[in-house]
């Protein structure tokens, strides 16, 4: 799939609880492997807040991030795959969602 590459995720349909963590998955260890994904957030599906940024490794597996509490109100997740490590095409096995009380993560990229 040619960059930038985007999925929009309606919470309520995927998730049960509030998460604190996502893990994005690459079965293995390519140049297409997305090195920058994006996370916004909407009520509406329409207008997007920008929530976080997340800088992968690029390596075979899952890559950890703790993310900032989303309010509940926030129902649709946009994702978007900003660039990879060097292909002209790009590749994320799965997106997941994780809630943890013990959080020994990668760290979000600032907005």
């Amino acid at each position: 799939m040619a960059l930038p590459f985007s999925i929009t995720i309606r919470r309520n349909q995927v998730l049960k609880f509030d998460p604190n963590q996502i893990g994005f998955y690459c079965w293995h260890d390519y140049q297409s492997n997305p090195r920058t994904i994006s996370m916004a957030i909407s009520e509406d599906k329409q207008q997007f807040v920008d929530w976080d940024t997340f800088l992968l490794d690029k390596k075979a597996g899952e890559s950890l991030f703790k993310i900032k509490p989303i309010p509940a109100k926030y129902q649709f997740y946009k994702f978007t795959i900003l660039n990879n490590y060097g292909d002209d095409v790009t590749y994320l096995n799965s997106v997941t969602f994780y809630y943890s009380k013990e959080l020994k993560l990668h760290r979000a990229l600032e907005s």
